[in-house]
């Protein structure tokens, strides 16, 4: 592991320490601290990606193609979603309703944050946070931003599914996945927008994981 990583993973650890007033620099510095640590590891892995090599004329056309067709797929999830998306309230269950008080109450200025929903003990706190970071920046208030985050979230899973299949068989696969994952079976249109547990993003996160597991020294 190349230091500079190491720098990275210190920089996340105290920002999430500070923002949850943890033991290290939280408890003294407040959750305004994980601010400036926030803006210095976003600049670190901006200029970890900023340094990496370009890639020949023909491997970027491919790319092209390929973001391209995440881009078709994306919208024609969206364009599936939608109606639902854009009635936010009729997705809301008691199960959900908790996450969506947690992000009204983050979005009120309410500290510390929680690390766990009250009650569920197993339920983390990332997508009420990231509900309530965009609560400030998009209209329509608690439930629709949650709506839209967690759509988000199906949305990371279907560009890592799509990448993953590219590399294992080539762009038609990654389409072939990708339309799958738009127009997937009702109860995974469910799920990936009604906020009932935190299915959207461990479905996201760990295909990320396996994503740069799998594609880890491609071309």
């Amino acid at each position: 592991m190349e230091p500079r990583r190491y720098v990275v993973l210190g920089l996340w650890v105290l920002t999430v320490d500070a923002w949850f007033q943890g033991p290290i620099v939280g408890r003294w510095a407040g959750p305004g601290a994980a601010i400036p640590l926030a803006v210095a590891l976003l600049a670190l892995i901006g200029w970890e990606i900023a340094r990496r090599p370009r890639p020949a004329e023909a491997v970027a056309a491919d790319d092209r193609r390929f973001l391209l067709a995440v881009a078709v797929v994306a919208l024609l999830a969206t364009l599936v979603r939608l109606p639902a998306l854009a009635a936010p309230a009729s997705l809301i269950s008691s199960d959900s309703a908790v996450a969506g008080i947690i992000a009204q109450e983050l979005a009120a200025g309410q500290r510390p944050a929680p690390i766990y929903a009250p009650g569920f003990p197993y339920e983390g706190t990332l997508k009420p946070h990231l509900t309530a970071l965009l609560s400030w920046l998009l209209p329509g208030g608690i439930p629709a931003t949650y709506a839209w985050t967690s759509h988000s979230f199906h949305l990371l899973w279907t560009v890592a599914v799509m990448v993953l299949a590219r590399h294992a068989a080539g762009l038609p696969a990654a389409v072939a996945a990708g339309l799958f994952m738009a127009l997937s079976p009702r109860f995974l249109v469910a799920f990936s927008l009604n906020n009932v547990g935190q299915y959207p993003e461990v479905n996201a996160l760990g295909a990320l994981a396996l994503m740069a597991l799998g594609t880890r020294g491609a071309a």
